[in-house]
Formats: structure tokens, sequence, C-alpha cells
């Protein structure tokens, strides 16, 4: 039998289809991914939201790239510990959400990294520094800005003109207050961008120089990456663990792994060991939170089966020592009640979050069905089996009571394993378990009475049981089994845009300090202009359009408009 590991699969594909041919000498070179990030401002405080987006990149010619399907973006304190971490699916080279600030968090300086496994073989990945500050509790004196000015600039009379953009044209340059706003770009282009529209004034400002080019957010200087490499994730999120033995000397390749997600549209895959015990699994779809990995032989109880832990990135240090004036302070208790208000009537403008698609059993389209309440009551689930199902039968091997299904395609079994019996989609290993259950705990069998082929092993068919709850418990009882809940993708999502001419709203506080967020912005048409609604927060606003084109050129470009 051939030994397949999913390490050598991945990396082949790695290297070998997703490649491009140089011009100088004709030789194929492996794509090096790149991965940017950029967020809507660098200044928060705790109860706002920090909006992201990230881009993947063909480091060579910064093209947007569909390599990586999974990216990790993390809020990382001073001190090097993440706070907040996501997983996010990359669609079509990108992937964007956002971090809920905590109200317990300490005032201090922060930032937010991203990265995907690829770049992390490259010790690669995206940085932003940022400063949140918490008015709920005292202003630490180390953040104090030695300043006896009792004034606090106000931004409408110190913008800088070199940095307003002749192409972002506004309809006009002050607004009341619920407004219709509409932006027109004098440009034609496409790639990948983000509209983002923010209140600047009466808050400080991080960056000391403003750097326009979205590739300032990449660092490759990663202090603790191993020496063992991350596996790219260019199909779906991959988890990975090892076996290990009681006894020393015992043969750890080869071993079936067992992994269970249940629930109605349950995942199940099984893995095989290489010679020093490590199992990956890959997972395409990214529904189910609750995992059972489990070793899946005769001699089970010998092993102990142990998931790899993700690795802490340690980044660069935060330099910047930031101060800032008390003066401010009128200005954060302004903004901190206007969060409140917006954060008690989100519910009245919520995003709209997309659940992914539900998977279907494996054995999806080759299975036959029973519904329980279609037939006489039973007393036990054994006698289900016997009485109404005559397909599957139940008999004794090595001392235990198995599963086994009629297969009329073969005159033999021997060349099978065993039946595989799952229950909401967990492997049941012991059928004994759930023998003497009253049917009414269950809705329908499920099962394929005929070799079936999983991996690269072909089993004995297979028997689904449903519970009407989707609540089995599984016992935890040794060492070859572990129930662990698994750090999914967040859910993808759209970002609610007031629009005051079809919502009945008159009567809702409006105080956004964010106008529009639009970070999924593939076209820039001066035909097509953007639009958005002002607050109920009078001052200046930065427009921002921020992105990189098909050809991979970088793209900033600001005005600013003023609410009364």
């Amino acid at each position: 039998m051939i030994k397949q590991t999913l390490l050598f699969a991945i990396f082949f594909i790695h290297s070998f289809l997703f490649s491009q041919k140089t011009n100088t000498d004709n030789k194929t070179t492996p794509i090096k991914e790149q991965i940017v990030l950029q967020t809507n401002t660098d200044f928060y405080l705790s109860g706002e939201s920090i909006l992201y987006k990230t881009i993947c990149l063909n480091q060579t010619n910064k093209e947007t790239i569909t390599l990586s399907k999974i990216a990790y973006v993390e809020l990382v304190n001073s001190e090097n510990i993440s706070i907040l971490k996501h997983k996010q699916v990359i669609n079509n080279g990108i992937s964007y959400n956002d971090f809920f600030i905590p109200t317990n968090i300490e005032t201090g300086n922060y930032k937010i990294i991203a990265y995907t496994n690829l770049t992390l073989n490259n010790s690669e990945y995206a940085l932003k520094e940022i400063f949140i500050f918490n008015p709920y509790v005292q202003f630490p004196e180390k953040f104090k800005e030695n300043n006896n000015n009792p004034e606090v600039v106000n931004l409408s009379n110190s913008i800088d003109g070199n940095t307003i953009s002749s192409k972002v044209k506004s309809n006009k340059k002050e607004y009341s207050k619920r407004e219709k706003v509409s932006i027109n770009i004098d440009d034609n282009l496409q790639g990948n961008f983000v509209f983002n529209v923010v209140k600047i004034d009466s808050i400080p400002t991080i960056q000391e120089q403003k750097n326009t080019s979205i590739f300032s957010s990449v660092y490759n200087n990663l202090e603790n990456q191993k020496n063992t490499a991350s596996l790219p994730e260019t199909r779906g999120e991959v988890f990975s663990g090892k076996i290990t033995s009681k006894n020393d000397g015992d043969d750890l390749e080869n071993k079936k792994i067992a992994l269970s997600i249940p629930g109605e549209n349950f995942d199940f895959k099984i893995a095989s060991t290489d010679k020093n015990g490590n199992f990956k699994f890959l997972l395409d779809s990214f529904d189910g939170e609750e995992a059972y990995f489990q070793v899946f032989e005769k001699d089970k109880e010998k092993y102990k089966i142990e998931l790899s832990e993700n690795q802490n990135i340690k980044t660069k240090n935060i330099e910047k020592d930031i101060k800032i004036n008390p003066n401010y302070a009128n200005a954060f208790l302004k903004r901190s009640i206007a969060n409140q208000i917006q954060n008690i009537y989100y519910h009245t403008k919520s995003d709209t979050v997309f659940a992914y698609k539900k998977s279907k059993p494996f054995y999806y389209g080759s299975d036959k069905e029973y519904v329980l309440k279609d037939y006489n009551v039973q007393n036990a689930i054994k006698e289900v089996f016997i009485e109404i199902i005559p397909e599957v039968y139940i008999s004794k091997k090595d001392g235990k009571q198995t599963f086994s299904v009629y297969d009329y395609e073969v005159n033999s079994s021997d060349i099978y394993y065993n039946t595989l019996v799952l229950v909401d989609g967990f492997l049941l290993q012991d059928v004994d378990e759930i023998l003497t259950f009253d049917p009414a705990f269950f809705t329908k069998i499920n099962f394929v009475n005929k070799g079936y082929f999983l991996n690269k092993y072909i089993f004995n068919g297979v028997v689904n049981l449903t519970t009407k709850d989707l609540n089995y418990v599984p016992k935890l009882e040794n060492n070859y089994i572990i129930n662990k809940k698994l750090d999914r993708p967040q859910l993808r999502k759209t970002y609610y845009n007031i629009d005051y001419s079809k919502n009945n709203l008159e009567k809702i506080p409006d105080y956004r300090y964010q106008l529009c967020w639009k970070p999924n912005v593939t076209e820039i048409s001066s035909q097509k202009a953007f639009e958005f609604y002002t607050s109920d927060v009078s001052g200046n606003y930065k427009i921002t359009i921020e992105g990189i084109t098909k050809s991979g050129e970088s793209v900033s470009m600001e005005n600013y408009i003023f609410v009364k």
C-alpha cells in the first residue's frame, strides 16, 4: 500500500502548479506569497471596532494571487502577547473583518499583524502600529504629554494641502447632518481597494510621517520562527498532531486517525501517521467547532493522541513612545459616549453575516435511509437493526458486538476493514455503548451496504445514526481520543451602510465616527460615484481610497469634507 503524506502533496502543488515562468531563462520559479494589511485608522477607543483587510500578493510583481486559503490576523500588545486572533477565509486573494475592542483593555501601544502559513515560512508578515485608549480607567501617566498648551489643534485649520488628491472630488465641501455625500474619482482602475471615511479631528495621529505605499506594512524579521515549515493552507485549514505509544519501540507508522466534527452536516475524515506518529487533516469546509480526534486501531488503547499548538509569532517591538495631550480628554469623552449610543442601537443597523455553505456527509448519494418514526416502536436500538433494517446485522468479533452490512456486490468481506459506525458523525468504535439506547433518542439511520473507499482504506460499508437533538456525548476515558474546540474562520460579512432615503431611522440616534468602510472595491470608475450619508457628529472627515491595482501598483488618494 502506497504511503500518502499530505505534506508532500501540498508542497508539490505549491511548487509546481502555482509557478510562473521567468522572462530571462524560461525556467519555472515558485511564487513567493506576500501579505499586506489595511486598517481604517490607527487610533481607537475601547468599545470601538478595528476594521481591517488583508491582500495576498505575488511578491515579484505585486499582483493579487489566490494561493493561500487561510489568513491569520492578530491584535498584539506591546509585550508581544496576542490579545485577539482571527482566522480568515481568503476569497479572490483578500479577506476582511473587524476586532471589537473590549472595555477592559489597557491603554497603550498595540499592533495588528497578518500572515499566512506560506508567509511565515519566509519569516514575513504584515504589521500596523495602533494606539488604544481606554476612557473607562484613569489616564496612565506614562502616556501623558508634558505640554502646558491648553489648546488642541483643530485639524480644519491644519490639513496639509499636499496630501489632498485632485482626483478625489466631492459634490461640495460642507455638508449638513444626515446628508448624502457623493464622491467621484477622476480615474479608472481595477484591483483591490478600500473606500474609507472616518472622523479625524480632535484625536491624535500616530503616524508621524505619511507613507503612501500600502507595502509599508510588510516586515520580514520574525525572531522565533522555527526551523520546521508551516504547512501551506492552499486548499483549506490544516490541523496536525502526533501519537505516542506507551511502549517504546512500537511502530507508529500507518496508524489510522479519525477526525469527527459532529452535527447535522457533520465532517468526518481519516488520516494516516508517518513513521514518527505525525498526522495532518485538511478541512475544506468551515462549519462546526467541536471536534474529536481518535486513534482508529484495534490496539488503540496503547496510544496517546495530541494536537499541535499554533506557534506564537514574535514580531518587531514597538519603538514609538506615544504621548497624548491631556486636553484631548473632552474629545475622548464625547467619542466614548457616541460609541456607547451606537452600540445600544447596533441591532437596528447591524452588518449582514453570511454562514458558510453546509457540508454534506461524505457518503451522500450512496446511502439508504430509515426514518424511525415510520416504523413500529422497538425497545432498544439493537432491536431496530434486527427487526427493521435487514441490510445491517450485528455479530460478535473478538468478544465485542459489531455492525456489519450485507454486501451483495462481493462474495467475501475479508478484503474490508470493519464497518464504519457513526453517531451524528462521531466515529463509534465500541457499539456496545448505544445498543441498549431507547430508539426514541434517534430520528433516522443512514447506511451504505457495500464496500466504501475512504482515504486509502476500504470499509465494509457505513452506518450513521442521527440523534433527535444531535446531542450524543462520546466517552472520553482514554488517551487515544481527545475533544478539541477548533479555531474556525470568522464568518464573511457585508458592512452596513445607512441609507436615509430608504430607511425609517429618523428617531434612531446616529453617532457614527466611521461614516463608511467598503473593503471589497474591485473597480474605480469616473462614471460611478461612492455614496454615503453623514451622521449627527459634526467635524472633519477624511476620505481615503487605498489599495493595489491589477498590475501591482500601490494607490493612495485622499480628501476631506466638513460636517456642520
